[in-house]
Order: structure tokens, then C-alpha cells, then sequence
């Protein structure tokens, strides 16, 4: 995850924003650089703001799994999947490099 710095705007809002895009942490949405919103599920929020809290730090599959709150065994693909649909969010729009 690119660099990223978190702020409140002036409804006190509080979100993340990197590469234009924002985490919003209020709603639990995810802003594209354009403002579509899209409501994460749980999942997928928690590994976005995992990830905005720990900007351009190489995660183990050991502390990805501990981020999903849930008690999960190695072999359990829950984060593969998590991941998979945080990078489609991305994916149409091919001018944000984001490394997940």
C-alpha cells in the first residue's frame, strides 16, 4: 500500500486517503479517485484499513489471518479471497498502482 495519510474532513468524517482514493471509516466504504463509493463487507474493511494502518509493510499470511478476528487454520482461503476481491476494486482503474 502506497503511502497514505489519515485525516477528518469537515463533517468529521475520518477516512484514509492514498493514490486518491479514500477509506472511509465511518461508512466502512471505499471512494474511488472519481467519488464512486462502494460499501465494503467486513472482510474486506478490515484488510483495507490493516493495510492503511501499516503503509508499505510486507504482511505474513500469519498476520493476515490474525486481521480477520476470526481463529483460522493456515490452509483456510478466507484472506485469498479477501484479497482477491480488495484488488477488483482496483482493477478499473488501471492509472492506481496498488500493491496488495
Amino acid at each position: 500500500m502506497p503511502h497514505q495519510e489519515k485525516k477528518k474532513n469537515t463533517f468529521g468524517r475520518e477516512f484514509y486517503r492514498f493514490n486518491g482514493w479514500k477509506l472511509d471509516l465511518n461508512s466502512h466504504s471505499l471512494i474511488t479517485p472519481e467519488g464512486q463509493e462502494f460499501k465494503l463487507p467486513r472482510s474486506e474493511f478490515r484488510a483495507m484499513l490493516h493495510f492503511c494502518e501499516n503503509p508499505g509493510k510486507l504482511q505474513t499470511r500469519e498476520e493476515l489471518l490474525k486481521m480477520t478476528g476470526r481463529e483460522l487454520k493456515p490452509q483456510d482461503r478466507t484472506v485469498d479471497v479477501t484479497i482477491r476481491r480488495i484488488r477488483k476494486h482496483f482493477e478499473d482503474h488501471p492509472n492506481t498502482q496498488i500493491s496488495l
